[in-house]
């Protein structure tokens, strides 16, 4: 996979109870049976190109700066994630790799604040 844009944007929900979407969403993800208020579904539109085997979701308290990742095979299209502190704001993006191990340029970020207050 030669380096192009993905063909997915990134949306975003945080769940406290029922799901509130946040971002560039498509429709309410589904949430976990029993949503706490820093769960957080990142969620985009698959890649178009025939060889992706998995996303990359980039995750960091910095815009633009990822000290984590999570690796979701394909054709999954979203993440579960609740082990983010409340009281800061995260911010998200996705990459797609392909099935030789190339990977796509970041997508557009999307930010979610857990602010407790």
């Amino acid at each position: 996979m030669a380096r192009r844009s993905p063909y997915f944007m990134p949306h975003l929900a945080w769940l406290a109870g029922a799901a509130s979407v946040l971002g560039m969403a498509c429709g309410d993800p589904p949430g976990p049976t029993n949503p706490t208020s820093s769960d957080v579904v990142v969620s985009w539109d698959e890649s178009s190109a025939p060889d992706v085997a998995a996303y990359r979701v980039h995750i960091g308290e910095t815009s633009g700066v990822y000290a984590r990742s999570e690796i979701v095979t394909a054709p999954a299209d979203e993440l579960l994630l609740s082990d983010l502190g409340d009281g800061k704001t995260y911010y998200f993006a996705v990459t797609a790799i392909d099935t030789a191990g190339n990977e796509s340029v970041l997508s557009d970020e999307v930010s979610v604040d857990l602010s407790t207050g």
